[in-house]
């Protein structure tokens, strides 16, 4: 009888410690959930938040790129096509880098999601 009572209590003390394992194991899958959702909230906050003030700066400076070019050159709509034939060129290089720029982000966004 010692030998079944020695496996019913190893079988008890296995059966124990898999629901400890289970139940801490469920406890670290919530909190690496809220980590990563936090996360995700903080960074998009921030991105809406840099990019709204950087998207107004950015108007304010080509419109007085504009503004300037135009005075030089005596044509604000002469202006205004300059700056818009530059935008346009650095609109088709970030095209072109795509692929690059999206290895990067994927990069920068695969440390901090498995970190």
């Amino acid at each position: 009888m010692n030998f079944i009572d020695n496996m019913n209590y190893a079988t008890g003390k296995i059966v124990s410690e898999s629901e400890k394992y289970a139940k801490l194991t469920t406890e670290y899958v919530k909190l690496k959930a809220f980590q990563q959702v936090s996360y995700s909230s903080s960074f998009l906050i921030k991105i809406v938040i840099i990019g709204s003030f950087a998207f107004m700066a950015t108007l304010f400076l080509l419109l007085a790129a504009t503004f300037a070019i135009g005075n030089a050159l005596d044509s604000l709509a002469l202006g205004a096509l300059i700056v818009g034939v530059v935008l346009l060129l650095i609109v088709l290089l970030i095209y072109a880098l795509r692929k690059k720029i999206d290895k990067h982000v994927i990069k920068l966004l695969s440390n901090n999601f498995f970190d």
